[in-house]
């Protein structure tokens, strides 16, 4: 190989730690018997710049140091279609901790602040999952109950997604009060390019109280109908 090459090699593995250099060149004699010198060249410098990347690489608090001050684990991340970040989980209210929120970060101020205005989900059990449609509007959905259903095997009320407006920031039922009619938690909800909302988790098709009942399924909420389905079916999933 060239002289100029290994002056770039050379560039490149500067700051590395002595024992990856040491892999490097051990790559260099065993691949140059098999790869045509331009083909080893990309394959060395791709090695060392991915290498360079992740030794350089620094991890550092989204917001600043205690930006977010989460008093509980954080679950659950997105971003909607334009870039902005939330996060959620067993975290709560500074004045009252079980009283759940989805977080939202601002880039333009590089704060945190609690999507909705303080209290507006009021989410009394923890946030599993969260995600965003293509309209930037926001969904949230965990262990929290409504007020109303029927009383089931954790709590009283049911389990359900809900959604934060863009337009009108306020959260709601998606579908409408228990038009799910979750019988158990719900642990990872996503979307697809229509707007359309899929949920799972430890929930049946069964209107008996208790989870353990009928069959789990995947939920879809249909966008252009407002209702809750099963995926594919009655029983489709096959799972009991």
């Amino acid at each position: 190989m060239g002289r100029l090459f290994w002056i770039q090699l050379t560039e490149c593995i500067h700051g590395i730690p002595k024992p990856l250099i040491e892999v490097l060149l051990f790559i260099v004699s065993f691949m140059r018997k098999m790869l045509s010198n331009i083909r080893l060249r990309y394959v060395l410098m791709s090695i060392v710049f991915i290498s360079s990347l992740t030794l350089n690489a620094q991890w550092s608090e989204v917001g600043g140091m205690l930006g977010l001050g989460a008093n509980g684990r954080v679950r659950a991340l997105c971003k909607d279609p334009s870039g902005t970040i939330y996060a959620a989980g067993d975290f709560g209210l500074k004045n009252n901790p079980s009283v759940r929120y989805v977080a939202v970060f601002d880039k333009v101020s590089n704060t945190w602040s609690e999507l909705g205005g303080t209290g507006s989900l009021n989410a009394n059990g923890g946030i599993r999952s969260i995600c965003s449609d293509p309209d930037g509007n926001i969904y949230a959905a965990g262990y929290f109950r409504n007020a109303s259903g029927i009383a089931h095997l954790n709590g009283i009320g049911d389990c359900y997604v809900a959604k934060w407006d863009k337009l009108t920031n306020t959260w709601s039922e998606l579908g409408g009060a228990s038009a799910m009619n979750c019988n158990g938690e719900i642990y990872s909800i996503c979307n697809d390019k229509f707007g359309n909302i899929y949920a799972a988790g430890d929930f049946s098709n069964s209107n008996t109280p208790g989870q353990w009942q009928g069959h789990k399924f995947v939920a879809v909420w249909d966008k252009a109908s407002n209702t809750w389905g099963e995926l594919g079916g009655i029983n489709a999933l096959g799972y009991e």
